[in-house]
């Protein structure tokens, strides 16, 4: 659901680390940083921590605390890397050229160039040696290069844009077209067209008033696709359930709701407001005595209808508490909207029409088209016409000079791999796509059976590239399981994995984490990651041990501020708060 943006900083990001501000922060204690939490409040999770294909604003914030990107900005918001900053790049240029045909380096530089007169632009970055993931694994060249090899391949379906980016020769391999005449991306227009009289079918087959059969196509298709459509819906309403978690005491004084079953029904449209016509006529919210709207959960509510609604709810809850009386409401109040929206061969069109549910399935059919498409690819005997990529390439210093750094950098005299990255003619964007965070290939791309090797360094990615070469990129090419098994995996989303200053903990601040004690108890856990010094000599590693994110509703902040049971919080702007 969609979560407030009219939310303020209560604290400012220096007082998270000023010793006064910590002090102050209960009467009369101290706070000890190898022993007290720091705890901030966040939004509801959806518990998707991924950070190739997180997605709300929580969720990327979290896995955010585990990674560094290539680079990062000052506060004038000026790219910058080096020693002294949390990158995986020691420093970085910018070079442009002007020439007639591209031949992977082998260009006249423009001396002072305009926008008008040059054809590529060359980005160099120089990676830092030795640094080292949160588990003690090298970060190297090749997880920069597994990290650029999926936000680029045609079945990424995350967040990141880095693919708009018209990298020299990128739609020649999304596309596996060898020579120029692959100047245009994949057709996501006809891919979402596709998409969109999949769903018109849809709607026409579950459309009670529809007298028209002749009009939708074959019967069989569709029904597979009503279940996929169901699918997705299910999946929906467990992310819905979490969204609307801790939100019920900002719903206390407008309604009469007391349990959290009750505002995820008014949420979902189960529970609706009770209206009535005035002395003119018009239709408007009626309210009881004390102010608050009427629902058809309220006896006293001309639209009255919610007592076996809420005896079934009773029924299933019984004498449960804690945490079993949570889980009880959830599959309950889940199943209920489930079942009222769906049944075999149907689910309710407004789902497709007016629900996120209809988004996700068009993007969902749209990823299937895009499949046929290369599957006709792959049917030609130059399946493999394209296997890198040829904007991006790399080379060590001790083979070949880099000068001329933004940064100004001094780099080792045992040399650095540098990865350069050229585009076409001039993007003033581009800069911001290269700072993509560096997620290790080890973990995320550690897949089993028939992907079992993709994890490891140097494996041969195409099944028919000649005999003792070899590819680092750890990405099966255009690979839908590949990226829903492995990339997506659930264990692997629910505990990330990075080089930042913190590392996923667990809840008993012992146990080694795993996706269950990381985020449990409505708490993601963090530990500092002793291995962030690694990044750069004048980095050093958290101050404070252990970090939490508390999830609870915005309204409940400034209690909790006062309370010491949170340090930082975002409350909204009220005039009261």
């Amino acid at each position: 659901m969609n979560k407030s943006l009219k939310r303020i900083a209560c604290l400012t990001l220096a007082g998270l680390t000023a010793a006064p501000f910590l002090a102050s922060c209960g009467k009369g204690s101290s706070y000890d940083p190898e022993k007290t939490p720091f705890v901030m409040s966040t939004e509801a999770l959806d518990g998707n921590f991924n950070p190739f294909f997180a997605t709300s604003a929580p969720d990327v914030a979290v896995a955010a605390q585990t990674q560094i990107g290539m680079l990062s900005t000052n506060s004038n918001g000026d790219m910058i890397c080096g020693e002294d900053e949390p990158t995986v790049a020691l420093d970085y240029k910018v070079t442009m050229y002007k020439d007639a045909a591209y031949n992977n380096g082998n260009l006249t530089q423009v001396a002072d160039p305009d926008t008008d007169n040059v054809t590529y632009t060359s980005y160099e970055f120089v990676i830092k040696n030795d640094i080292k993931f949160s588990d003690g694994d090298d970060l190297t060249l090749e997880d920069v290069l597994f990290n650029l090899y999926v936000y680029l391949d045609p079945a990424y379906t995350g967040s990141a844009t880095l693919y708009s980016t018209k990298i020299v020769g990128l739609y020649n391999y999304r596309r596996q077209e060898a020579g120029n005449d692959a100047t245009d991306d994949l057709p996501q227009t006809e891919f979402y067209n596709a998409a969109d009289n999949r769903i018109r079918d849809i709607i026409l087959k579950c459309d009670s008033d529809n007298k028209n059969d002749d009009q939708i196509g074959d019967t069989a298709k569709i029904e597979a696709d009503i279940e996929t459509a169901k699918q997705l819906f299910a999946k929906d309403l467990e992310t819905d359930w979490t969204d609307n978690a801790g939100t019920l005491e900002s719903y206390k004084e407008k309604y009469n709701f007391t349990e959290a079953w009750e505002v995820f029904y008014f949420v979902e449209g189960i529970v609706k407001v009770a209206y009535a016509k005035n002395e003119n006529g018009a239709q408007v919210p009626q309210k009881n005595a004390q102010g608050k709207y009427l629902t058809n959960l309220d006896p006293e509510s001309p639209n009255y209808d919610g007592g076996d609604i809420r005896d079934e709810m009773v029924a299933a809850i019984g004498n449960k508490t804690g945490l079993e009386k949570e889980q009880a409401m959830k599959e309950t109040a889940i199943a209920k909207v489930y079942n009222d929206k769906t049944h075999d061969n149907w689910i309710d069109p407004e789902v497709l029409m007016y629900w996120t549910t209809g988004d996700h399935v068009r993007d969902e059919f749209a990823a299937q088209a895009r499949d046929e498409e290369f599957k006709k690819i792959f049917d030609r005997e130059d399946k493999w016409a394209v296997d890198e990529i040829d904007g991006i390439s790399y080379y060590n210093t001790k083979d070949k000079a880099f000068t001329g750094g933004k940064m100004g950098s001094k780099l080792d005299s045992k040399g650095h791999d540098v990865l350069r990255i050229d585009i076409e003619r001039v993007d003033p964007k581009a800069i911001y796509n290269f700072s993509f965070t560096v997620s290790p290939m080890h973990y995320y791309g550690n897949g089993t059976g028939e992907y079992e090797n993709y994890a490891t360094k140097n494996v041969k990615l195409y099944p028919n590239t000649a005999a003792g070469e070899q590819h680092h990129f750890g990405v099966a090419f255009n690979d839908k399981t590949y990226f829903d098994t492995v990339l997506k995996n659930p264990t692997k989303s629910g505990l990330p994995v990075g080089a930042g200053a913190y590392k996923a903990g667990s809840s008993d601040k012992t146990s080694v984490a795993t996706k269950s004690n990381f985020y449990a108890n409505n708490k993601v856990y963090f530990e500092r990651n002793t291995y962030f010094e690694t990044v750069g000599d004048e980095l050093h590693n958290a101050n404070i041990k252990y970090m939490e994110y508390k999830v609870m509703s915005a309204d409940m902040i400034i209690n909790s501020l006062k309370m010491n049971e949170i340090h930082f919080g975002q409350p909204n702007a009220t005039v009261e708060n």
